[in-house]
């Protein structure tokens, strides 16, 4: 379902922007049953999270009828961060009830949502997307590679390789050591295999160490990557400043599809942050380039 959200959803990027209306005002109503350990603002924060989803998928399939953008799909995590950037909620309404026993409470909830932010956001969504496909791919191109040379040294005895979709345990010893020795591609790349769980177990604090280890060297991928864990509290208490500062450190490198999702990850963040916190941000990203990334 993402997948092809995101497949359908590139499509629609690529055509003329269409004329929303700035500004629309949605209604959803939301039932939730508490249970034994529920509290009533435990069945309050599922509710509002409920409708304000319900809500964005209204506004979602209103952006369908124009742009041809189907299977509107959200997550918790999107849904959270949708509603902060576009949402605004006018006017709410609680009643608590009974059914078979257990209390329940229907929330409704009217709010005015910006279309056109909608949108851009969906689009910066697609981007990141974008971008992470474009790492793997660069991985799974490495791996062909490797196994490629490994097949055209079967006549001389070698075994065949391992399917590029995975990497056998000699591969991964060679990326290690790699790694260990600074070489900061293989560094990314162990980065990557533990935040995404390939071919290693997933674990996000181990990642951003490898990814920490290239950045120090100047890496953009792993200073776009370690934003990305910042924004998000991957390994990492959340920290939307030290997000930005190393978003703000990858967009500041002349090139690159690293330096461009950077930039506009940058951008969407700094939304969300009060001028200060921007401002802090900015002198944490001179602070670590006078310390050419060093103990950043």
């Amino acid at each position: 379902m993402r997948a092809l959200f995101v497949i359908i959803l590139l499509t629609a990027l690529i055509l003329p922007p269409f004329a929303f209306a700035e500004v629309q005002t949605f209604t959803a109503t939301h039932t939730y049953l508490l249970g034994d350990r529920d509290s009533k603002e435990d069945a309050r924060q599922r509710c509002l999270l409920e409708t304000k989803r319900k809500i964005l998928e209204q506004a979602g399939v209103y952006i369908e009828s124009a742009s041809e953008v189907k299977n509107f799909d959200l997550t918790k995590d999107t849904i959270t961060s949708f509603a902060a950037a576009v949402m605004q909620v006018k006017d709410s309404k609680e009643n608590f009830g009974f059914e078979n026993g257990h209390m329940t409470l229907t929330l409704t909830i009217k709010a005015d949502v910006d279309l056109e932010e909608v949108h851009k956001q969906l689009a910066a969504s697609v981007r990141d997307d974008v971008a992470a496909q474009k790492e793997r791919m660069k991985h799974l191109e490495a791996q062909l590679e490797t196994m490629n040379r490994q097949q055209s040294g079967q006549s001389s005895g070698h075994a065949p390789a391992s399917p590029p979709i995975d990497i056998s345990a000699e591969d991964l010893q060679t990326l290690r050591t790699q790694a260990a020795q600074g070489d900061a591609q293989a560094q990314v790349e162990l980065g990557f295999r533990y935040k995404h769980g390939e071919g290693l177990p997933k674990d996000y604090e181990t990642a951003r160490g490898w990814y920490e280890k290239a950045a120090a060297q100047g890496d953009a991928t792993a200073q776009l990557n370690l934003g990305l864990l910042y924004a998000n509290g991957l390994g990492v208490p959340q920290d939307y400043i030290r997000a930005y500062m190393w978003f703000n450190l990858a967009a500041a490198h002349p090139r690159g599809d690293a330096q461009s999702s950077a930039a506009d990850k940058r951008d969407k963040f700094g939304r969300f942050m009060t001028p200060a916190q921007i401002a802090e941000a900015k002198r944490l990203t001179q602070q670590c380039q006078s310390q050419q990334f060093k103990s950043c």
